[in-house]
Formats: structure tokens, C-alpha cells, sequence
């Protein structure tokens, strides 16, 4: 079947004595060998509850909850002689609950203070403001990258396959009776080139006689690796946007100042390896840190200097950003041929 769908749970309504209500749903779709989608919904009335809870105990507040989440592997769309591997997972979730009570006024409930409203946009204001809100949402592209065809046996230091680029973007916005909006955007970037192999060892005298005897051994057994066995670099950009703007609720004429926390690093990791002979072996690794600076407080699209802001993230971020960590190792090992200087000291006494 190309599309298969089914309910893993459909529970419309549940009554109880007190006269709330409940309902649940959640709905899989399969998508051949695309993937899959699931939407789950979940609604509350308040007062509902068990029948072992008293009023007094029960949820005061009608919540409304949705969520969506869908896993696809977008490589699909490409021959499959390609090995294109691009997973794609996306998620999206609401949750909203609208109290019994106005939080303004404890005393009088949300349906009263709603219809005694003088204008609409006062009505929408009170409404919003005893709202509590939380929407999550989320996009993933992980370890985007060609597979390597089953047939091939040799690996190259150019081959798409060593290749791969990862993207993450997450949001998660709140608003309540105590906070205006609470926003914070994080961003993950990732480049990474991998790539392992075992040369052949080349041994350029090994087939001239008269320098496989004698002290001439040490010569005829010289031997190096062309290619190095490793190169690794992985390369990620992290940042984080957060703001707060808090709400005066006992005096709504003095507006809180804002918040923001901002952090922006760009990490780079560097292996090296390379047997250069059976008998010497080069390993170095390195890691650096940059911080890439911003301007003080809000950065938003909607703002008339944003240009302005973007132009100098972007020209930090086009410096590589300030450099706040780096540090690296080296190992170099030797073995020393103690075999052939024995056999060497041997023909020469001879």
C-alpha cells in the first residue's frame, strides 16, 4: 500500500459526574517507505476529573493541546543508484489553556469578565492576557550525506561519500498572565569530512637481491605509506536566541524592560593521521572555539535596523569570530628496527 492509516487511540468523549469533559485522538499515516506523519490531539474541559477528586481538586482551565510530528527520508525522491541519504523530521506542538477564572480578578469568571467588556479589543486583550500558550516547533536535517556504493572498494580523498551536513532549528514561545512573551530560537549547523583508509604499504627495493643481506637490509626494507590513514574535520555553528519580556500585571502603565541572552560559537575539530612507515606513526588532533559577537539587545525581522544588525553578525561571522579556546596534541611514535641493526652488526663483523 502507498498510504496506510490508522488510529492508535480515538477517545472522543468521557463524561463525569460533574459535568466535564474529555476527548483524545491520535492519528498515524504511512507513507510507503517515505516515512510516517502522526497528528494527536487532546481537549479538557474544566472541572473534569475522577470521581475520587473533589471540585476543589480538579483542573480549573479548558486545555487544548496538538501535536504533529512527521519523520521522512527525502532521499526517496532521488535514484536509488544515487545513495542520497536526506532524513527530514519535523515537529510541531500547541498547547493552549483558557483558565475557569480571570486571573486579573480571582473572583469573577473569564466568561463574565469577557461579556462585561466595554470594546472588542478589550475583550481580545483580557483574553489573550489570561492565556496560558506554548508552542513548540521544530526542524531536523541529520547526517545528510551520499552512502557509499555497495561495489566500490576503493576510497579517495575527494569522494562526495565523505561528506556530510547536518541543520537544526528549534523555537519554543510561551506567553502567560506573568509573561508578555518568553522566545527562544536556537540554530545547529554542521559540516564534516571523514576519511579512513588503509593504503598499500609500498616497499620501492624490495625486489633488488643484494640489498635484502647484509648491513644493505636496512636499506632494501625501507618502506612508506602514500596516503595518510585518517583526515577528520568537523566544522558546527551554534546560536541561541532568548527573550523575555515580562508583564506588569499590578501596574500595566510601567513596562518592564526586556531581557535577551544571546550566544553564538563556531567549534572546529581536526584529526590527522598518518602511519608514514610500519615503523613511524603521526597523530595529531586539534579543537578551536570562536565566539561570534552580536549587537546588545533586540534583534527581530520586524525591526527598521535589522539590516543594519545582520550585516555586522554576518561580517564577524566572515572574520571567524573572536577566538576565546583552541588547543591541539601531537604524537609522533617510532619504532626502532633493533632486528635490523642486529642483522647489520652481524654482516659487518662478518
Amino acid at each position: 500500500k502507498a498510504v496506510e492509516i490508522w488510529a492508535n487511540e480515538l477517545r472522543l468523549t468521557d463524561f463525569d459526574e460533574e459535568g466535564g469533559w474529555a476527548a483524545n485522538a491520535r492519528v498515524t499515516t504511512r507513507l510507503a517507505d517515505l516515512g510516517s506523519v502522526t497528528v494527536a490531539g487532546r481537549t479538557r474541559s474544566s472541572g473534569f476529573g475522577s470521581i475520587s477528586q473533589n471540585i476543589n481538586s480538579r483542573q480549573l482551565e479548558d486545555l487544548t493541546e496538538v501535536d504533529i510530528a512527521s519523520s521522512l527520508d527525502l532521499g526517496k525522491f532521488f535514484p536509488e543508484k544515487a545513495g542520497v541519504r536526506l532524513p527530514m523530521y519535523y515537529g510541531y506542538s500547541r498547547s493552549m489553556a483558557n483558565p475557569k477564572y480571570n486571573p486579573l480578578e480571582p473572583d469573577i469568571e473569564l466568561d463574565k469578565a469577557l461579556e462585561r467588556a466595554e470594546t472588542p479589543n478589550i475583550r481580545d486583550s483580557i483574553k489573550q492576557i489570561s492565556q496560558d500558550l506554548v508552542t513548540r516547533k521544530s526542524v531536523n536535517f541529520t547526517n545528510v550525506k551520499i552512502e557509499p556504493q555497495r561495489d566500490k572498494t576503493k576510497v579517495n580523498l575527494w569522494d562526495p561519500e565523505n561528506f556530510s551536513v547536518s541543520y537544526s532549528y528549534n523555537e519554543i514561545f510561551k506567553r502567560n498572565i506573568n509573561t508578555e512573551y518568553n522566545l527562544d530560537k536556537t540554530y545547529r549547523g554542521m559540516f564534516s569530512y571523514n576519511y579512513s583508509s588503509r593504503p598499500k604499504l609500498v616497499q620501492p627495493f624490495n625486489k633488488i637481491n643484494f640489498l635484502q643481506k647484509g648491513p644493505l637490509k636496512l636499506i632494501g626494507d625501507f618502506n612508506f605509506y602514500p596516503l595518510p590513514t585518517q583526515i577528520s574535520f568537523r566544522t558546527d555553528l551554534y546560536r541561541r536566541y532568548h527573550e523575555i519580556q515580562s508583564r506588569n500585571v499590578t501596574n500595566p502603565g510601567f513596562i518592564l524592560p526586556a531581557t535577551y541572552e544571546k550566544d553564538f560559537l563556531w567549534n572546529r575539530y581536526f584529526d590527522f593521521r598518518y602511519d608514514v612507515t610500519r615503523s613511524l606513526k603521526v597523530d595529531f588532533s586539534s579543537r578551536s572555539t570562536s565566539r561570534i559577537d552580536e549587537p546588545q539587545g533586540r534583534i527581530n525581522r520586524d525591526m527598521d535596523n535589522y539590516q543594519m544588525l545582520k550585516d555586522s553578525i554576518l561580517t564577524n561571522l566572515w572574520n571567524m569570530g573572536r577566538p576565546t579556546l583552541y588547543n591541539h596534541n601531537v604524537n609522533i611514535t617510532y619504532r626502532l628496527p633493533i632486528n635490523q641493526l642486529n642483522i647489520a652488526i652481524k654482516g659487518i663483523c662478518r
